[in-house]
């Protein structure tokens, strides 16, 4: 985000954002960046109103988008909020595509491609069971239980293999996995208590 902030980008959306307090907890980005904060209208119903509950004031940036992804149209949501379709734009994805059908995701992936040059889109994904192990497995087992009890189940899980030759279809420019090796390396490598970077749920990027 700071990357992109500093080399010009000023449009940031969240989608699927849930409670993310991002606009609060970056307040000087978000004085620089106009922010949309979308989701689904029931959820964003429910988050606005935890955020009043709180007494979080909504910065002059932000702006609410509710948006149904499984409805395919997230271009034309975003638009219709202001968001300026033809200058470069920052886009977070992160905890949600585990919730959508294969269909939307690629839907997804496609407007992540038609943003204009100097964009970029993050996404996280769940790798599969078997891929995993120890408490990665179980935290899986436990937040996908939990899903299911609330009405949300896990629909798609992807190799992080697959996932790569996949995107490789929509003509991305550039396409980066923050592996958990990489993780380890940058962000646990010094720790004294033994925490390790998970496998569960990896981050990609791409630069359309």
């Amino acid at each position: 985000m700071a990357a992109a902030v500093n080399r010009g980008v000023r449009q940031y959306v969240m989608l699927g954002a849930g409670i993310e307090t991002f606009p609060w907890r970056q307040s000087e980005l978000v004085k620089v960046l106009r922010t949309f904060f979308s989701d689904h209208p029931a959820t964003l119903s429910w988050a606005q109103n935890v955020f009043r509950e709180r007494g979080l004031a909504i910065p002059a940036n932000l702006l609410f988008v509710p948006c149904d992804l499984e409805q395919r149209q997230v271009g034309r949501h975003l638009a219709g909020a202001g968001l300026a379709i033809g200058l470069p734009t920052f886009v977070s994805v992160l905890g949600v595509l585990q919730y959508l059908t294969a269909q939307t995701i690629d839907a997804l992936f496609a407007f992540f491609a038609s943003l204009p040059p100097g964009s970029e889109a993050v996404f996280s994904f769940v790798i599969p069971d078997d891929e995993l192990g120890g408490l990665d497995l179980n935290e899986i087992r436990s937040s996908m239980a939990r899903g299911s009890h609330m009405g949300e189940p896990w629909l798609t899980r992807r190799r992080p293999a697959d996932m790569l030759m996949h995107l490789r279809g929509f003509g991305y420019r550039q396409i980066f996995h923050f592996a958990p090796e990489e993780a380890q390396r940058r962000y646990f490598s010094a720790r004294s208590d033994g925490l390790v970077a998970p496998l569960r749920e990896q981050l990609i990027a791409v630069i359309p």
